[in-house]
């Protein structure tokens, strides 16, 4: 039988205990933890990513990127191609060469695919991939029940402000005016639009507005 090896410093004992210890201290050590710190010269320039969108079906459906872009490109007939990639958690980037053609699909939201709709988020400077939520979206909405006298952009912008986030109304939007207003109203989707919002007119006088929103 070989006897064991005395202790020495090429040939330490070491306990058990100790051993296990010892990798639990290594694997937890925080001072291990690679750091780097970036800087803007290793980012791609704001004129590029400003030209950028995430886009997300709310049913969380994947569609393949060759089908996504035929349907987009079709629906949105930019002036020139886009790029569709897969970014995260069924979430695609598309990016646009034309600024234009990014703010002219902005102008024409919501936008539907299957009958879903398409949630979006512009791409914004240090925005995490997890900063993504895709909780709103923008919705015409009809306002119905105002005096003629009323029909007016700032005082339809003053009551849907209060529905959401309202888009500005332009002095030309109000020729499609008839029965009603509308406005483009971004608000959580997972909250239900209110269905009147009181007023009160120049003359003391309540008013009814009643909410009503529709597609474009």
């Amino acid at each position: 039988m070989t006897p064991p090896l005395p202790d020495s410093p090429t040939n330490p004992s070491l306990d058990p205990d100790e051993v296990i210890k010892l990798m639990a201290s290594l694997m937890n050590d925080e001072l291990r933890v690679p750091t780097v710190n970036l800087s803007t010269d290793e980012a791609i320039p704001s004129s590029d990513w400003r030209k950028s969108i995430v886009v997300k079906l709310p049913t969380n459906r994947s569609l393949p990127i060759g089908i996504l872009r035929e349907l987009l490109q079709s629906a949105w007939n930019p002036t020139s191609t886009m790029s569709v990639k897969e970014f995260y958690d069924g979430a695609y980037l598309i990016h646009f060469k034309e600024l234009a053609d990014l703010d002219a699909m902005i102008d024409g939201a919501p936008w539907s695919i299957h009958d879903d709709l398409l949630l979006y988020e512009r791409c914004d400077q240090n925005k995490l991939p997890s900063d993504y939520t895709f909780s709103k979206s923008e919705f015409w909405v009809q306002l119905h029940g105002l005096p003629i006298e009323y029909l007016t952009p700032a005082a339809i912008h003053k009551i849907a402000a209060e529905a959401g986030t309202t888009q500005l109304i332009k002095a030309e939007d109000t020729q499609k005016w008839g029965r009603y207003a509308r406005a483009k109203i971004e608000f959580d989707i997972t909250a239900a639009l209110p269905k009147y919002i009181k007023t009160t007119l120049a003359n003391g006088k309540p008013c009814r507005v009643d909410l009503k929103s529709q597609t474009e």
